[in-house]
């Protein structure tokens, strides 16, 4: 993921496109990230929203019929986001050497509907997007970039869906990290009127890690067939 502040363009491709992008049959979604220049800038700014923020439905609950429930009662799904976000570019060597980082902070938190005859545990999502470029160009026609890409997040409260925590107590609640840190490193040049070269390589390393909220990862969890309810200790690790 990359923060707002750090794309420069996008393009989408919905049909129509080349061999080059293999088997692809739904779409291409291509992101151009910003790059550093001659003279320094950069932007700083935060977003936020809430369910405060939000106007409240009048649409009742299906079940039981003729219920008096709102379906969507704001005041009983308490969310709020908060990322704030910060990029600077600018010249290591005028002409020659530039720099672009950008770093988005992800700070989440939605409390699913208790249906069930419990709370279930809030789902709190913190983490980054960080990404840094180094853009060379060491003689006419001639261009080197290293891109990184790095984007964390810790997930209390997991599963990721707000809907299955309402089949969790809060006793059976998970926890999930994951990350994906790239290294991307390009070579372009114009060799002549007739010569193109385009060399890149680039490193992947990733993990998803989800075990019981609790710490305990013995003690196995108790589906209800039934209901679906998990309770007791979360089952999967």
């Amino acid at each position: 993921n990359f923060g707002f502040d750090a794309i420069q363009e996008i393009n989408v491709q919905t049909g129509g496109f080349e061999a080059e992008y293999g088997r692809a049959v739904g779409g291409i979604l291509n992101i151009i990230t910003k790059s550093g220049g001659n003279s320094f800038s950069g932007t700083a700014d935060v977003r936020y929203t809430s369910n405060k923020f939000t106007t409240q439905g009048s649409r009742k609950a299906d079940f039981p019929p003729g219920s008096d429930q709102l379906a969507n009662d704001k005041n009983l799904q308490e969310y709020r986001t908060l990322n704030p976000e910060a990029s600077i570019g600018g010249p290591i060597l005028h002409d020659r050497v530039w720099f672009f980082g950008d770093a988005l902070r992800n700070m989440n938190r939605n409390q699913p509907f208790a249906v069930n005859g419990f709370e279930p545990a809030a789902d709190l999502r913190y983490g980054w997007n960080l990404f840094g470029k180094l853009t060379a160009s060491p003689a006419t026609g001639h261009s080197f970039q290293f891109r990184y890409t790095n984007s964390y997040q810790d997930n209390r409260g997991a599963p990721n869906t707000v809907d299955a925590q309402q089949f969790i107590s809060p006793e059976a609640a998970a926890e999930q990290y994951q990350k994906s840190e790239i290294y991307n490193v390009n070579y372009d040049a114009v060799l002549s009127s007739n010569w193109t070269a385009n060399v890149q390589a680039g490193i992947t390393n990733g993990y998803l890690v989800t075990q019981p909220q609790s710490g305990d990862l013995l003690t196995t969890g108790s589906l209800d067939a039934a209901t679906g309810v998990l309770t007791g200790n979360f089952s999967n690790f």
